[in-house]
């Protein structure tokens, strides 16, 4: 994807502006000032200015030519003797950015809030105010231990709920009754199996209990005995949510083998708060109806960011080429049952994003609050159709594949790749010659074919649309994308209580759409395009990859399990406090922060790598500086952290503090 227009005049305001820092005093320019001006940090301000070529790296042209060979940039950074960090602010933007580098309207709405907020605490100084707090005893006992009276418990449960004008009505025990009753008189031989499937629900939900037998190991969740719960709450719970399932999210880093280089995680452990992994991760429960939308925002509060970029959720990569059988014409059965139509109306992509002033944790705490109901138009299933209508399936395309450089054998001996997708002709009907490698054209080994649209591999559509045509649905419940296993049972727990991941993802695109071709056909005759009336997949995939601000390319990978049996055992919550925190998710209807590891992070950074190059900043090691480098430290200190709670930073409070979001 190339970086878009506007990016390219964001980076060209960047570059006039530095030029404009410049004096005979200071030749150089200062991209310091640069960063305050824009409100972003430093090392974006020295990326921009290097895309733009106004800087040079000692390393930009060997990195760059590294890059083209193939090399990751965690392989660059070890043959070149540098960071990974310096490696990846060296390179220039090429792709991925769109729209990212501008702030967006809502994250200047923010900041300008985040001024006010200042100023109004600036005159409630001196003021005291005394809130009061319900103390949950931290307990070895594994069940449960009901310490909070429970008029205290459902005084906390009613003010944690917030109204918005989004949600649909929640069903009541006596709704429920009411309809399995009216439904029960009118059922005959005739009426169709949705039906009588409905009311069987509904009849099983009466009695919704689990046996005793289950739900009593450490770290039980969604298979923990009602009885145990209710008793917490001092009443029967909700009929929905229906089920609760724990989300593991952790940052990774995909230059790196997935994982976060090692002299990152360094830094996140001496500075970062990080104490039980290698990586920044947060554990939350959440309805598993919480659809993905509404995921995002619940991300942005939990790992700090202010919802100031643009954002999607994908499969890994082996996931996307089963569901898309590896072509365009499988991916465009896909597109409004699993995939966003790429040629979406950018209104209806962020028919959420609505903040217009106040709390900001307010305001995300509304969009994460169920029951839920996505209001955007463009994912409909018939919408999504029409914009496929729109594509030539029949249209030649070249499709160029290109030989990868082999750091072992340093020749172009590697695997083969799409590295190019472009129409045969033209719009004014005239063929265009057939694309070459852009860069050692002489010596990597290349090959093109003419396809039809239709049949253009699938990685290949990056280079088609502008927009990310991998990008998932966000008004999928995160239940029915992703399989929720039991991965951590203790070794004694019961065999009947053991699942395995694998028995409940679809295989493939073809499966999933023959089990939902009925539905989408009844769609399409009724003309309907409902929110109510949309296609819901079974699960397709063990992990979902969510990235966030795609100039800083901030990557955390989503699995999700039925119990917290490790977190129990390693002493990071009690069960006790897990119960509670499970009637909390039930009875509010929103998520729950059961685990933390590692510090909030904050917008404009540059990504984890200038992350933690903020965190050196701020925690300076002054011992064995001269006065004048201990002097310059000390500033950039004070101003790094200005810039960040600007942005809205806050300290985390450490590693396993319960939030109930």
């Amino acid at each position: 994807m190339p970086i878009s227009q506007k990016d390219k005049d964001f980076m060209k305001h960047v570059t006039e502006y530095y030029r404009s820092t410049k004096s005979e005093q200071d030749p150089n320019g200062s991209i310091r000032d640069t960063a305050i001006k824009f409100d972003i940090n430093r090392n974006k301000v020295r990326k921009i200015l290097i895309t733009m070529g106004e800087l040079e790296s000692p390393i930009t042209e060997q990195a760059l030519s590294m890059r083209q060979q193939g090399m990751s940039i965690k392989e660059i950074a070890r043959d070149l003797g540098v960071s990974v960090a310096t490696v990846s602010t060296a390179l220039p933007y090429k792709d991925k950015v769109d729209n990212s580098l501008d702030p967006t309207q809502h994250a200047s709405d923010v900041r300008q809030y985040r001024a006010y907020e200042r100023e109004q605490l600036k005159r409630q100084a001196g003021r005291s105010s005394k809130k009061q707090a319900v103390s949950v005893a931290r307990t070895g006992d594994n069940m449960s231990d009901n310490t909070v009276s429970v008029k205290e418990w459902q005084k906390d449960i009613r003010m944690s709920y917030t109204e918005a004008y989004h949600r649909p009505h929640r069903s009541t025990w006596k709704d429920i009754d009411e309809m399995r009753k009216a439904l029960a008189t009118e059922l005959s031989e005739d009426v169709p199996d949705e039906l009588r499937e409905l009311v069987a629900y509904l009849n099983s939900m009466k009695e919704r209990k689990i046996s005793d037998k289950k739900g009593q190991f450490p770290g039980a969740l969604n298979d923990r005995d009602m009885d145990a719960l209710e008793k917490i709450a001092g009443d029967r719970l909700p009929p929905d949510p229906v089920r609760v399932i724990r989300l593991h999210l952790e940052l990774y880093d995909e230059y790196a083998d997935g994982k976060l280089d090692d002299e990152d995680v360094q830094v996140l452990k001496k500075y970062g708060k990080l104490e039980h992994g290698d990586t920044i991760s947060r554990d939350v429960i959440v309805p598993d109806d919480m659809p993905l939308y509404a995921l995002h925002y619940v991300i942005q509060r939990a790992f700090g960011w202010q919802n100031s970029h643009l954002r999607n959720f994908e499969l890994p990569d082996d996931r996307f080429q089963a569901m898309t059988g590896g072509n365009v014409a499988m991916w465009s059965r896909m597109v409004g049952v699993l995939f966003k139509s790429p040629l979406m109306d950018e209104e209806d992509e962020f028919w959420a994003d609505d903040y217009n002033g106040g709390s900001f944790k307010n305001w995300l705490r509304k969009k994460y609050t169920g029951p839920y109901l996505s209001q955007c138009h463009g994912e409909g299933i018939i919408s999504c159709l029409e914009d496929i209508k729109e594509l030539d399936m029949d249209a030649e395309y070249y499709v160029m594949y290109s030989t990868a450089y082999n750091p072992e054998t340093q020749k172009y001996d590697g695997e083969e790749y799409v590295s190019e997708v472009t129409p045969v002709y033209d719009y004014g009907g005239k063929k265009r010659p057939e694309p070459r490698p852009w860069h050692n054209k002489d010596e990597v080994p290349y090959r093109v074919e003419v396809v039809n649209f239709g049949q253009v591999p699938s990685e290949g559509m990056k280079f088609v649309f502008e927009r990310n045509p991998m990008a998932l649905l966000e008004r999928l419940p995160v239940g029915a994308v992703l399989a929720a296993g039991r991965f951590h049972l203790p070794d004694d727990c019961p065999e009947d209580e053991r699942s395995y991941v694998d028995e409940q993802i679809i295989g493939s695109g073809d499966e999933l759409y023959l089990l939902l071709e009925k539905k989408i056909k009844h769609i399409k005759d009724m003309d309907i395009d409902s929110p109510y009336m949309q296609v819901l997949p079974m699960p397709v995939t063990d992990a979902l990859l969510y990235n966030y601000d795609f100039g800083d390319d901030w990557k955390i990978r989503i699995t999700a399990s039925e119990n917290c049996t490790d977190l129990v055992e390693s002493g990071r919550i009690t069960q006790a406090e897990l119960d509670r925190a499970h009637v909390k998710c039930r009875e509010v209807y929103r998520p729950v922060l059961i685990a933390r590891d590692g510090e909030m992070l904050v917008d404009d950074v540059g990504g984890i790598h200038g992350f933690t190059e903020f965190l050196k900043t701020i925690n300076p090691e002054l011992k064995g500086m001269e006065p004048e480098e201990k002097e310059e430290a000390k500033r950039e200190k004070k101003e790094s952290l200005e810039w960040a709670r600007y942005l809205g930073w806050r300290n985390n409070k450490g590693s396993g503090t319960i939030n109930y979001l």
